[in-house]
């Protein structure tokens, strides 16, 4: 497959430059020119008089092993959610790690998302056969992803930091493991991306802090300096966990996390509502990331980032959808129309995110999360380009397209995509010639997972009894951390 490419006549929206009408080269999966009325000499030309051209869409936090559960988790906070849609769910074979990964990859691509940050579970038992095979699936789809393996060393119960669990008799949901293990997994899984498509990049996703052991975290810190890579992981989602951590440490989680090295240009954190003012303001002297998963945060009730005083702040700001046992979907438009319309809630309307901001954030704070030169067209970057039909948008000016584009949805709208100047997307159809026997192979994994709610019922009610205590003592304001910004 060529990647030797001209885009002809676009208008071109990227979120830096001015909307223009010119022609894009790209060759050896990089843009190389842009301007009107270049040599049509490329091994491919699309003709895209009435397309518009945009930076492919970041995902900058997912769980693509969840990428089937749509609908299969009932309306719960995250501490019951947890176990209900992942200690009470099915097992997964290295077959269904990659057709998840795959089904997920497909979904993102079709709605114009060409980068991924995937922390996806990988069981420390078989966790080299799921791993070759997450990293197949993306390959074989041809989405640009970082893989961030979702490992802790403590089990999920001793996170909550319960008195009562010195007395519970239940089971633990989740195995201690020793981190040195751990990491050895860790060592490899980074080698096995030695030659690997240049589209596929390794990170480091320790699950959250308050189920890693302090010296895991700190082992996670020093392997990533050693080999360059960045790390992923979840931070302060709920109130639960605040107050968990808050019993752990004797000081502030961030303060704690910069001790072990973890707070730096290199980390991205998921979520982070119950972060102060002044922690964000740490995290914006680091360089960090927050991505902001606001369908997954309504869906579980964790609370309400408040979106626009980090923007105005300057805080790094990225978008994801998490996972669709929390979303019901992978699409990262819906994520970006939720963020820019759930922070309508609070606040003068004069500092209301737009969804340009909101899309702008997705882009540059996804290329930021990733310390890669993508969410552009500019020469030099990477060429992951959407072509987006104009017949449902309009075209000027620029602030009345990209909320078209947002608000409008351009699920309908996506013609062509490409990712490192290769087409994986045309006429709105993905190119990947598997697609056939993964949509089967999808159906049986959905209805095997159907089957399991009366399983999933019983695990539930064994350990709500414990669980439920905790969430009610932490009486969750959803609005809370949107007040401590307003003062």
């Amino acid at each position: 497959m060529t990647d030797d490419l001209l885009i002809r006549g676009a208008t071109i929206l990227d979120p830096v430059s001015p909307l223009r009408r010119a022609d894009i080269r790209i060759n050896g999966g990089l843009v190389t020119e842009i301007d009107a009325g270049l040599r049509p000499d490329s091994e491919a030309v699309i003709d895209a008089w009435d397309r518009v051209a945009m930076p492919g869409l970041v995902n900058a936090h997912t769980h693509s092993g969840q990428s089937l559960d749509r609908g299969t988790a009932l309306n719960l906070p995250l501490d019951l959610w947890m176990v209900w849609s992942i200690y009470a769910g099915i097992e997964h074979s290295p077959e269904d790690s990659y057709t998840t990964a795959a089904s997920g990859a497909l979904e993102m691509l079709t709605t114009g998302c060409t980068t991924v940050i995937d922390q996806v579970f990988l069981p420390a038992e078989d966790f080299f056969s799921h791993s070759a095979a997450v990293r197949a699936a993306y390959e074989d789809v041809g989405m640009r992803a970082y893989v961030a393996p979702m490992l802790q060393d403590r089990d999920f119960l001793k996170s909550l930091e319960l008195e009562s669990l010195a007395s519970w008799s239940k089971p633990a949901l989740s195995p201690d493991y020793e981190p040195q293990r751990l990491i050895g997994h860790l060592r490899d899984f980074v080698d096995g991306f030695e030659g690997a498509d240049r589209r596929l990049r390794p990170m480091l996703g320790p699950t959250a802090p308050q189920r890693c052991s302090d010296e895991f975290m700190v082992l996670v810190t020093d392997l990533a300096r050693e080999r360059d890579l960045r790390v992923h992981t979840h931070l302060l989602e709920t109130k639960t966990q605040r107050l968990a951590c808050a019993r752990r440490w004797a000081r502030p989680l961030l303060e704690h996390l910069s001790q072990a090295g973890l707070l730096s240009s290199r980390t991205s954190f998921a979520h982070g509502v119950w972060l102060a003012p002044d922690e964000h303001r740490a995290l914006k002297a680091a360089g960090a990331v927050v991505v902001h998963n606001p369908i997954s945060n309504m869906r579980l009730g964790s609370g309400v980032l408040p979106l626009q005083y980090l923007l105005a702040s300057g805080v790094p700001v990225a978008i994801g959808t998490d996972g669709a046992a929390s979303n019901d979907t992978q699409d990262i438009c819906e994520a970006l129309k939720s963020a820019s319309m759930l922070n309508t809630l609070y606040g003068g309307f004069r500092t209301w995110a737009q969804p340009e901001d909101v899309w702008r954030a997705c882009l540059l704070g996804g290329a930021q999360a990733v310390g890669a030169r993508i969410g552009r067209i500019e020469v030099g970057a990477a060429a992951d380009v959407v072509l987006v039909r104009a017949d449902r948008h309009v075209l000027a000016p620029r602030g009345h397209l990209v909320a078209s584009l947002v608000n409008g949805g351009i699920k309908g709208s996506i013609d062509t995509v490409v990712v490192a100047g290769r087409l994986v997307v045309e006429d709105g159809t993905p190119v990947f010639p598997g697609a056939r026997d993964l949509e089967a192979r999808s159906r049986a994994y959905m209805e095997r997972s159907a089957s399991s709610y009366e399983s999933r019922r019983r695990v539930y009610d064994n350990y709500q009894g414990l669980i439920a205590p905790a969430i009610d003592e932490a009486a969750i304001d959803a609005m809370e951390p949107v007040r401590w910004w307003q003062g």
